[in-house]
């Protein structure tokens, strides 16, 4: 197991995690009993979180607001269907996985992978042209990644969930999660190597 792994893991077996869950199931029973401010409650908790991860699945901050925003709208609308297990996060998730699904179908975008630029705060001018070159050359080969792979990578380096998390989020087995993120590697791998042999 990779200590990124394990320490993912770790993060989300804490007893703070455990009683952000139980907070997250009163809140959403007091929702289902008509609370507004409850569900208040959870937006606040959430939307800053669902906006970050639906602009990074689309590559747009626009749709992504607009995304994540449809999504807590359904979300509201689908309260009562929620099962109160702890699993509020996977669930305000996999709604919002699904509104950028529906949006890269009707548009079949392709996302610029902005987030994996380099972040050494004093490169020289040398180090800046290779470190600008290679930047582009990982967002190209991200984009041309499929979205299934796509998606899973996205949730995994950038919004931190487990592998377990995933699985619950995109409704997919433990082991397809492992093996999408080990061909989307292999396949960014693949493409770089094509990039600096060109």
């Amino acid at each position: 197991m990779s200590t990124r792994f394990a320490t993912t893991l770790m993060e989300h077996e804490t007893p703070t995690a455990t009683r952000a869950a139980e907070t997250d199931d009163l809140l959403a029973v007091r929702c289902r009993s008509g609370d507004k401010t409850a569900f208040d409650a959870i937006v606040s908790r959430y939307q800053e979180r669902l906006m970050r991860f639906s602009t990074r699945v689309l590559g747009s901050q626009a749709e992504g607001e607009d995304a994540a925003q449809e999504a807590l709208i359904r979300a509201y609308r689908a309260m009562q269907n929620y099962r109160t297990e702890g699993l509020l996060q996977s669930w305000l998730y996999r709604i919002t996985l699904n509104e950028c699904r529906r949006r890269i179908r009707r548009r079949k975008l392709m996302l610029p992978f902005d987030a994996l630029r380099r972040q050494d705060p004093r490169p020289g001018p040398e180090e800046q042209a290779v470190a600008a070159d290679r930047a582009h050359d990982v967002r190209d080969a991200v984009a041309a990644l499929p979205d299934h792979y796509r998606i899973v990578m996205v949730m995994f380096y950038f919004e931190n969930m487990s592998v377990d998390e995933i699985s619950r989020t995109a409704g997919i087995s433990v082991s397809a999660v492992k093996v999408r993120l080990h061909r989307a590697r292999e396949r960014l791998r693949h493409g770089l190597a094509e990039g600096q042999e060109r």
